[in-house]
């Protein structure tokens, strides 16, 4: 390993080891980052040194595995920026497609966790970095002119207008969403005026919004955005001289959210630059599927995307956190009263299985529901393991909540199925742990494990789960199946109850105990399903500020409803027992009357 630095790891104020900090950079890079500093030092020939050390820069890329190499390597590329543009350097089309290249591999790091890393320790990189592409792409000679590349994250395409040129300059390409500019030709007056050629260099830039910090500035709001992954950067260079007042005019097609024509500021946030949409404005297009940009000056152009959330709302958050608390009250409520009845009412092994599944939704959505209004005090960011525990703690055990639901609904199945068969209480019990915790588990897990390495698990700004890729639906689609299932289930227990036989009747006590079975996923099948249903409502429609309230209400105030309708009621003194969102009543008759069930 050619690497030079220190390792270190830090010992904290408690005596435990922090994490490892592997500052060590690769021999090759640093020596190409002290050769360009050499250079701008003014030792050495930029013209013949430039083109070589872009060549052999993009050859390590690959071998950058610590942030302090991808730190090193970037900044030997902002350094030749400097020397290219100090000395004016021209460039030849060997070594821009050096240049390029590099730029695509770095841009392949969009996922890996190095960037973030690095861009931990310096924020303002991804703008450095974007600068001195943008300096060193203009930098072509005029008679290399035209020139063009493709490669999977940049295109470019360059031509040469002459000074009697008198047409606008037009410019596309195939991208997703589809994207052209062209530039009217009365704001190639001035640069035409003095008689030179005019070097138009149009460059689009793949994934690196994901590497931009995601800074705003002020004429945005506090909206949410995203981008559609790409950054478009036109230069106009006449003679040695560079650009920028130009109006441009850009089409992109459409994609989801309201968009916002936009432009990166370098100044903005101290240097670590910033989206801004001054100068910039939207105009509807002729074809009703393009949204037209018109900008007054030349940088890197984009479009940001609302993905129309709910902004913060303090009644929302104070709805939650209330209806929260309050149901964590009740749920405590429902362990206290099974301390009292538990022996009264489970008098068989329907009734066990009945109760224990119960039990198990209660302490299953009552830790759910604590890690919940924990999460919503942490910063993502300043907490980020107290934020990344809470989203897999509330994954899993509001997964499991549903799997013991499951677990209900599969117990009614088999004893109306299979009425006279046996079930082995150890058996059974060990197959409802397995599907109540070992299964969402197991998605909860795999969630974490596949999506966290890319940087696609938690939300930003929130510690759930991340909407925009596949891991929010690791929660969704459970629990979507879960629910048909038990709807089934449903479906098919109301079809035998209507055509009852004495033959395979079960006993008195016992058919109550699987009409208690019965009762409890008619309630809980119904506010679950249509509760959670109405979150995933939400999530992937355009929806107002309404169905949150709805869902707020329904969700965190279910358990204390069902409390209150139970205690609430008159009822003979029978056994009771009251949990989560279902509670029922078993009762023991005799032929001439009841018995109140001790």
């Amino acid at each position: 390993m050619n690497k030079t630095g220190t390792v270190e790891r830090p010992c904290g104020p408690d005596g435990i080891w922090g994490p490892i900090q592997n500052n060590c950079i690769d021999t090759g890079i640093l020596a190409l980052y002290d050769e360009a500093m050499l250079l701008q030092a003014g030792q050495g020939k930029p013209d013949e040194r430039v083109p070589q050390i872009l060549e052999m820069l993009q050859e390590r890329v690959e071998v950058a595995s610590t942030p302090s190499d991808l730190l090193k390597l970037l900044s030997t590329v902002q350094v030749l920026a400097s020397v290219v543009a100090e000395v004016r350097t021209a460039l030849k089309p060997s070594a821009l497609k050096d240049l390029l290249t590099m730029t695509d591999k770095v841009l392949d790091m969009h996922s890996s966790s190095l960037w973030t890393m690095a861009q931990a320790k310096e924020p303002s990189m991804g703008s450095n970095f974007l600068l001195a592409v943008e300096t060193l792409v203009r930098s072509l000679s005029p008679k290399d002119h035209p020139f063009s590349f493709n490669s999977s994250n940049v295109l470019l395409q360059s031509r040469l207008l002459e000074p009697t040129c008198a047409e606008d300059y037009k410019i596309s390409f195939s991208t997703r969403p589809p994207l052209q500019a062209w530039i009217p030709k009365y704001s190639l007056t001035p640069p035409v005026h003095n008689g030179t050629s005019i070097s138009m260099t149009s460059v689009v830039l793949q994934k690196l919004d994901h590497l931009l910090p995601f800074n705003h500035g002020q004429g945005l709001g506090d909206l949410q955005y995203a981008t559609p992954g790409l950054v478009l950067v036109i230069s106009i260079t006449a003679g040695s001289e560079a650009f920028t007042q130009a109006e441009v005019i850009m089409d992109f097609g459409h994609t989801d959210g309201n968009l916002r024509c936009v432009f990166w500021d370098h100044n903005l946030f101290h240097h670590a630059g910033g989206w801004s949409d001054k100068g910039c404005r939207a105009q509807a297009a002729n074809d009703s599927l393009v949204t037209q940009c018109i900008c007054q000056h030349l940088t890197a152009f984009s479009i940001l995307m609302s993905r129309n959330t709910v902004p913060e709302n303090p009644v929302l958050t104070l709805l939650s956190q209330v209806g929260l608390g309050t149901s964590i009250l009740a749920l405590l409520l429902c362990l206290g009263v099974y301390r009292l009845v538990w022996r009264a009412v489970v008098r068989n092994k329907v009734a066990f299985f009945r109760h224990a599944a119960l039990f198990n939704m209660v302490i299953c959505l009552l830790i759910a529901d604590i890690w919940f209004l924990v999460s919503s005090v942490f910063v993502p960011g300043t907490h980020d393991l107290l934020c990344l525990a809470s989203t897999f703690l509330c994954h899993f055990f509001y997964l499991a909540t549903f799997f013991w639901m499951l677990a209900q609904a599969l117990l009614l199945a088999h004893q109306l199925l299979f009425v006279f068969h046996q079930l082995s209480k150890p058996l059974v019990l060990s197959l409802m742990v397995i599907l109540g915790y070992l299964c969402p588990l197991g998605f909860a897990g795999v969630t974490l494990g596949l999506y966290l390495p890319q940087g696609q698990y938690l939300r930003e700004g929130k510690c759930w789960l991340n909407e925009k890729g596949v891991a929010v639906y690791t929660f969704a689609g459970p629990v979507l199946a879960i629910v048909g299932v038990n709807g089934l289930v449903l479906a098919m227990t109301v079809l035998k109850l209507l055509r009852p036989s004495l033959s395979e009747g079960p006993p008195v006590e016992k058919r109550q105990a699987l009409m208690g079975v019965l009762k409890a996923l008619l309630i809980l099948t119904p506010i679950f399903g249509i509760t959670w249903g109405l979150g995933l409502v939400t999530l992937v429609e355009e929806a107002s500020i309404v169905p949150h309230y709805i869902f707020i209400i329904l969700n965190s105030f279910q358990v204390q409803e069902a409390l209150c309708k139970r205690f609430c009621h008159t009822r003979p003194p029978n056994s009771a027992i009251s949990l989560a969102t279902n509670e029922t009543y078993i009762s023991k008759h005799s032929e001439g009357g009841s018995q109140t069930a001790r």
